[in-house]
């Protein structure tokens, strides 16, 4: 009698590439980045009433910190680690979704501001297009939306709103890029393949000269 263990999460990645680039997200990506390109005039108007706003001024430090891809990538990869080390298998389903929708938000946002090279209001370099902030902000309320429902989605996408306010208070982005920021990390967030707690399950399976049981944990 033979004991085999079985990964079952391989391709994980391959899943969440495949559910992003679908034609009907396509599509909606073009209605956000449409909807950026139709805010593009107010861009100056808006920027210019968010200066002195008090309340946008005490949020910013810590937006800016949550949307911030040196903070929650790391962040949310010692959350997996935590998860998998002490067995909690539900925060280690949340944190891999989590943490796989931030590194996709981020690879597909470079690439797009390596293209566009849209100088920043603050003019410290060309990376303006799309607010990745807010990519990232709006990419975490779309992996909780889907989880957990409106009761956490809902405050999530709000907090991805202020982060976007914030970072156009703060003259590093414009409107149009914080829309388009919000349309990327949504379609990312909404898109990556939702990982189950680990449930294990055994199959006896005949081979020559006897039996095998095959042991599979499965997402």
């Amino acid at each position: 009698f033979h004991l085999a263990l079985v990964p079952a999460h391989a391709g994980v990645l391959r899943q969440d590439l495949r559910s992003l680039f679908t034609y009907r997200n396509l599509g909606l990506a073009a209605l956000g980045f449409g909807a950026a390109g139709a805010v593009h005039p107010w861009d100056d108007d808006v920027k210019g009433k968010l200066k002195g706003v008090a309340p946008i001024k005490a949020a910013s430090d810590l937006s800016n910190l949550y949307g911030s891809s040196y903070f929650n990538i790391p962040a949310t990869a010692c959350l997996w680690a935590f998860g998998r080390a002490t067995r909690r298998e539900e925060l280690r389903a949340v944190s891999s979704d989590l943490l796989r929708s931030l590194l996709l938000t981020q690879a597909t946002a470079g690439p797009i501001k390596v293209t566009v090279r849209r100088r920043r209001p603050d003019n410290s370099d060309r990376r303006s297009f799309p607010s990745g902030h807010t990519a990232n902000a709006f990419a975490v309320a779309g992996v909780m939306q889907r989880r957990y429902g409106p009761y956490i989605g809902v405050p999530l996408f709000a907090a991805g709103a202020v982060v976007g306010v914030v970072r156009m208070h703060d003259n590093h982005h414009f409107l149009s890029d914080v829309v388009a920021g919000a349309a990327l990390g949504t379609l990312v967030g909404c898109s990556v393949t939702r990982t189950e707690a680990k449930r294990f399950s055994a199959l006896p399976v005949r081979i020559p000269g006897g039996w095998m049981l095959v042991v599979q944990a499965r997402e």
